[in-house]
């Protein structure tokens, strides 16, 4: 379960799952779409992950699923 946002990610990601024959109509948040962000330093083996939650952060736990996604689980 997530949520994309309503900017030019959330559409790419939208039209991949549509292709896919993935139902995505319920996953659209009124923000950005989240982004992860990986920096690795090669010489040490080590690394930071920056995360921006975007629409998943969004989410209301309190919220009623849409009946798909009750089916889907």
């Amino acid at each position: 379960l997530g949520q994309v946002g309503n900017d030019t990610e959330g559409e790419a990601y939208l039209k991949y799952l549509k292709e896919n024959h993935i139902d995505a109509a319920t996953l659209i948040a009124e923000t950005v779409t989240g982004q992860a962000y990986i920096f690795a330093i090669p010489a040490t083996g080590e690394n930071s992950i920056l995360i921006v939650g975007g629409a998943n952060q969004q989410y209301d736990q309190n919220m009623p699923l849409p009946e798909a996604w009750v089916q889907a689980i």
